[in-house]
């Protein structure tokens, strides 16, 4: 439905959390407390906040919250390691008004080596459309539109091949570039 340009500019700045902690690039040794920051930043910087964690781990058991891993402001001494999954979720909640998650589960990988270290990043394992309605283009970066064009092709790279035509054709708009 009808969305109003409150819960566009929240939904905007959800992404721009999500992106930059999904896209980052950090150093091994670090753990989600010390990341947390990255993903609340944008909010932060526009008096939000919102009153949860912002990821946890995905076990190998199948619990949805299990652990040592996670994100969260709560201090963690628990490093980030090569093959740890978790979910990266911001989020704006407004009682009695509305509420915004944008979710995606993560695995922690190598990144580059350099003189200061190894690096890690995170990446995506599930692939799903983020609803380019709820966007307020004007508010994100070059950066961060590359981030969700490339996202979203990848989406429809991924995907595509198991659905009918009817299917593909609705995927390929909502994964459109903007």
């Amino acid at each position: 439905g009808d969305i109003t340009e409150e819960e566009k500019r929240d939904f905007t700045l959800t992404l721009k959390a999500h992106i930059n902690l999904i896209s980052a690039r950090f150093l091994h040794g670090v753990t989600g407390s010390n990341l947390d920051v990255l993903c609340r930043y944008p909010l932060w910087q526009e008096g939000i906040d919102y009153k949860c964690g912002t990821g946890h781990g995905v076990g190998h058991l199948l619990n949805v919250h299990e652990g040592p891993q996670g994100l969260s402001t709560a201090l963690n001494k628990v490093k980030f390691e090569k093959g740890m999954i978790l979910t990266i979720e911001p989020g704006v909640y407004k009682e009695g008004k509305h509420g915004v998650r944008i979710e995606n589960v993560t695995v922690v990988e190598e990144d580059i080596k350099t003189d200061s270290g190894q690096f890690m990043k995170f990446d995506v394992l599930s692939y799903c459309p983020i609803d380019l309605e709820g966007i307020d283009v004007e508010l994100l970066s070059e950066k961060e539109r590359n981030w969700l064009n490339n996202y979203h092709e990848e989406t429809y790279n991924r995907l595509s091949p198991y659905l009918d035509d009817e299917v593909k054709e609705w995927l390929r708009e909502e994964t459109r570039s903007i």
